[in-house]
C-alpha cells in the first residue's frame, strides 16, 4: 500500500499500462494477509490490510478482502450491518487520501468506534425534486404515431412523428391512453383543428395487447426551457409555431 501510494500515484484510475494489473494484485496480495492475520487472531491488523485492500478496486466491485474485512469486524464486536457500512466506506475512499498504513489506521480506528457504537449510517442519495411542470413523451412506434384531430383513431389524421422524436404534451386524456400536444407542437391546422392528439397505448386486435406508442420522458432528460417561455410569452392554438431550438 505504502510503495502504491508513493510509486503509482494516480491509484485505481490509472490508465498506464498495467495499471489496473497492478492494482488487482495489490487487492488480492493485502486481501490474503487478511486472510493470514485472521487465522493469527490479528483482527485489528486484518481490518487494516482488508480496508487498504478494497481501495484498489471499484466500490462495486466484489472482492475477497472485503469478505474478510467483515469477518474482522465481526470478532472485533462490530455488528454485520455495521461491518458492511464500515466496509463500504473505505471502499469508497481514495488511497490517495492516506499516505500509507499508519495515515490509514487513524482513520480507519474512528470508523471502528462509530461502527461499535452503531453510529454509521448508509448513505442514500435521493433523485433532486422538480417544480417542472411540463410533459415530454419520446416516440416508440412511429407507425402508430399519428396525429389526431380528436382523442380517436376514427378523427381526422393532422401529422405524424418520427421514431425517438420528443413530444410535448398537455396533458394526458382517455384514461392515460392519449397524450394531447402542448400549442407549441406544429400540427396541421389548416382545416381549423386547434387541438392534435397522439395515442400513448395503441391495442394490437391480433394479440389483444396493447402497444407503446409513446414513452414518458423523465424531468431529468426534459430539453431546456424555451426562449419564448423564459420571456414570459403565451402562444395561442392558432398561427405559427415557434422554431425550433435544435442547435
Amino acid at each position: 500500500f505504502d510503495c502504491h501510494t508513493t510509486a503509482r500515484p494516480k491509484g485505481r484510475g490509472d490508465t498506464r499500462q498495467g495499471g489496473n494489473e497492478w492494482s488487482s494484485q495489490l487487492c488480492e496480495l493485502l486481501g490474503m494477509r487478511a486472510d493470514a492475520l485472521l487465522r493469527l487472531e490479528e483482527y485489528e491488523r486484518a481490518l487494516l490490510d482488508a480496508c487498504a485492500a478494497v481501495h484498489f478496486v471499484p466500490a462495486f466491485e466484489w472482492c475477497k478482502a472485503r469478505t474478510r474485512g467483515i469477518t474482522a469486524c465481526l470478532n472485533l464486536g462490530v455488528s454485520e450491518d455495521q461491518a458492511k457500512l464500515l466496509l463500504d466506506d473505505m471502499s469508497k475512499r481514495s488511497e490517495l487520501d492516506f499516505q500509507g498504513l499508519k495515515a490509514l489506521k487513524v482513520v480507519l480506528d474512528v470508523a471502528l468506534q462509530s461502527a461499535k457504537n452503531g453510529s454509521l449510517k448508509p448513505v442514500v442519495l435521493e433523485a433532486p425534486k422538480s417544480d417542472d411542470e411540463r410533459i415530454y413523451y419520446r416516440v416508440l412506434d412511429p407507425e402508430e404515431c399519428k396525429l389526431y384531430s380528436g382523442p380517436d383513431f376514427r378523427t381526422r389524421v393532422l401529422g405524424r412523428r418520427q421514431f425517438h422524436e420528443v413530444l410535448r404534451g398537455q396533458q394526458v386524456v382517455k384514461e392515460g391512453r392519449w397524450l394531447e400536444l402542448h400549442v407549441s407542437e406544429a400540427h396541421d391546422d389548416s382545416m381549423g383543428h386547434r387541438k392534435a392528439f397522439v395515442p400513448i397505448l395503441f391495442l394490437d386486435e391480433e394479440i389483444e395487447e396493447d402497444i407503446e406508442v409513446l414513452e414518458k420522458i423523465d424531468v431529468s432528460e426534459y430539453p431546456r426551457l424555451p426562449i419564448w417561455e423564459q420571456l414570459g410569452l403565451k402562444l395561442k392554438p392558432i398561427g405559427i409555431k415557434p422554431p425550433s431550438e435544435r442547435f
